[in-house]
């Protein structure tokens, strides 16, 4: 999720997400937690810039929105981000999550630089590991719920399908219900040596909660 405040801004796309970081009201940090936004991460996202609140206006098609100074539809907006660049700005309405609008249309996942630098995990036996499960949400505010920590598929692309390729076939995806598991699985059936899908499964153990992957 960080911003690399000194990586090129050639596409000014650093620049208007400060705008709309600017523009965000606590009132609104307020509701996104009460829908469920991990508070760590609305904390995290906040101090870097990485969460705003725009007024946006959409494409007939709705895939594509431009920041608008004045009239215009209220919207969440996130950065996409590879290797702390920010290449592309999502926008969505939190009361409708599954809906959601690309500033270039070049934004593949969210989430992407996160995991790919906390992809292992300690070892038993000492030293680190590769964590064979990744979290994908379906919707930029499922992914704030699990506070920002797997990723988020925003276009089944080329490009995408060869970043899942790179998670290989040693990893298995983990969902968070059924029909997303099955849409994620045959979005992905005809494309060898990608990985696995699973639904996870939460089992309350104390205060934590451990998710696992559902046979």
């Amino acid at each position: 999720m960080s911003i690399d405040p000194f990586a090129p801004d050639t596409l000014g796309l650093r620049a208007q997400m400060m705008i709309a970081a600017a523009g965000l009201r606590f009132s609104a940090v307020g509701y996104l937690r009460d829908l469920g936004a991990s508070p760590r991460w609305l904390a995290q996202a906040c101090a870097e810039g990485a969460l705003g609140r725009a007024r946006v206006t959409y494409s007939r098609d709705g895939d594509l929105f431009d920041l608008a100074e004045g009239a215009g539809e209220t919207a969440i907006i996130l950065p996409v981000t590879e290797g702390g660049v920010v290449t592309d700005l999502v926008a969505f309405d939190p009361r409708t999550p599954d809906a959601w609008a690309l500033r270039r249309g070049d934004g593949v996942m969210l989430g992407w630089d996160g995991w790919h630098a906390n992809a292992n995990v300690p070892s038993i036996a000492g030293g680190w590991r590769e964590d064979p499960a990744v979290r994908l949400f379906a919707n930029p505010l499922q992914w704030m719920r699990g506070g920002g920590e797997g990723l988020c598929l925003l276009a089944w692309t080329q490009a995408s399908m060869a970043m899942l390729r790179a998670l290989g076939p040693e990893r298995t995806i983990v969902c968070e219900d059924d029909h997303f598991a099955a849409v994620v699985a045959e979005r992905m059936a005809e494309r060898p040596r990608l990985p696995a899908v699973s639904v996870a499964t939460v089992e309350m153990v104390g205060a934590e909660i451990q998710l696992e992957a559902a046979e």
